[in-house]
């Protein structure tokens, strides 16, 4: 299967998308880049020029062999140069692919649903969206289990969840919630176990 950054038109993809972010990172380091190897290469072209000046001066080395090692060092640099802010593109592109195949991933799972997380089985918060961050806004540590104990859902509930994902078992059940209106509404949840990684699952309101 072919990996999504592997994609030859990716970059038409990303553009396409009028509504995606595209940030600039690495904009900084780049121009920092730039201008610390362009004083590099002066000051190389400086020490050499100095070289070639004594050197010259001693008649037992060929002028031209001077010349021409001059000449090779400084051709090294442009190389060495132009990778390096070749490489630096290229990670900012991968940054910026990757966060597109995110915002595809997560619009995709929001549709049809009120919220979505993703979970591991050491008690952990991978992903929330938006949606469950206002359902749950109280939980700033990232831990499954604070949304397990809601008092939105029944204790029975709270048992077959914590279960559930013990277990690595799939299960649904209904909770309450308070939305921005402040109206309680009725949501049912659903914990599906993922196939990779291992250890992680998804769970929707819908």
């Amino acid at each position: 299967m072919q990996r999504f950054l592997e994609r030859k038109d990716l970059k038409e993809l990303i553009n396409q998308s009028s509504d995606f972010t595209k940030r600039r990172y690495g904009s900084l380091v780049k121009w920092g880049v730039c201008i610390a190897m362009l004083l590099l290469f002066v000051f190389s072209l400086y020490i050499n020029s100095e070289i070639y000046k004594i050197v010259s001066q001693v008649e037992s080395i060929p002028s031209n062999q001077v010349l021409v090692t001059i000449m090779f060092m400084s051709t090294v640099s442009v190389v060495v140069i132009f990778f390096l802010l070749v490489a630096l593109n290229n990670f900012r592109f991968a940054i910026r692919a990757l966060e597109f195949q995110s915002t595809l991933f997560s619009s995709a799972m929001k549709v049809s649903s009120v919220f979505c997380i993703i979970a591991n089985n050491k008690n952990k918060i991978l992903y929330q969206d938006r949606g469950a961050e206002n359902i749950f806004p109280n939980n700033q540590t990232n831990s499954l289990s604070e949304i397990l104990e809601n008092d939105g859902i029944s204790v029975d509930y709270k048992e077959k969840a914590k279960d559930a994902v013990a277990t690595g078992k799939a299960c649904e059940f209904s909770m309450t919630y308070q939305d921005a209106q402040k109206q309680q509404k009725a949501v049912l949840v659903t914990i599906t176990t993922l196939e990779k990684p291992s250890g992680c699952f998804l769970i929707r309101g819908v």
